[in-house]
């Protein structure tokens, strides 16, 4: 998939409201007593994971959910897929809201940005500095 087609819809997949953000892994279930109840949550790089169906197992003594083996970062065989060399980036660094973050996992591990607010930076970056993820100027 061409990366701008994987990014633009990975960036609809966060403003539609339909992932709960989380921080500290990709995607993680929190099972409730009676199990009837489950409330899952996402980084904003799981929520990629689910958009370009990467395949998930769970460690049910830990309720995380791994894309290939990885619980934080993006799978490498997506980062390969997508010509993406560091796997927590997306971004360059930026400071906004009086703070200085160097990726898009200190963005969404801040809590202080929901999903459209992500979205939005992420696509502001893409167009400003007219790049792929991770910097790579666009040939």
């Amino acid at each position: 998939m061409e990366n701008k087609k994987a990014i633009q819809e990975w960036l609809e997949a966060l403003r539609s409201g339909n992932y709960n953000k989380g921080t500290g892994s990709l995607k993680h279930t929190i099972h409730d007593l009676d199990g009837m109840h489950d409330f899952t949550t996402y980084c904003c790089l799981g929520v990629l994971c689910e958009v370009q169906n990467i395949q998930s197992s769970i460690d049910k003594s830990t309720n995380a959910i791994y894309f290939e083996s990885e619980t934080e970062f993006l799978p490498k065989p997506l980062a390969e897929k997508l010509n993406i060399s560091n796997r927590l980036a997306f971004i360059k660094p930026i400071y906004i809201k009086d703070h200085f973050y160097n990726d898009i996992v200190e963005i969404n591990d801040s809590e202080v940005f929901n999903f459209i607010e992500i979205a939005d930076i992420i696509e502001e970056q893409f167009k400003l500095n007219n790049i792929k993820p991770y910097g790579k100027p666009n040939t």
